[in-house]
């Protein structure tokens, strides 16, 4: 990852302040990405539900 590698060089030329921000960038990165992952689950439950209706309407018959 870039930022790593950016972080890692702000910090070996003492830049504290620079390099904090590269860090809260890669939480709101880490954030953003949970975020994206939760939605994709719930999504992919709801599809599951969906499946499962779908599947003892068609048992029923």
């Amino acid at each position: 990852m870039e930022e790593l590698l950016t972080l890692k060089e702000l910090l070996h030329q003492g830049n504290i302040t620079e390099a904090l921000l590269i860090v809260e960038e890669l939480e709101e990165m880490s954030k953003s990405d949970k975020l994206n992952k939760t939605e994709e689950l719930s999504k992919l439950v709801q599809q599951e539900e969906i499946i499962k209706k779908a599947m003892n309407l068609i048992w029923e018959r």
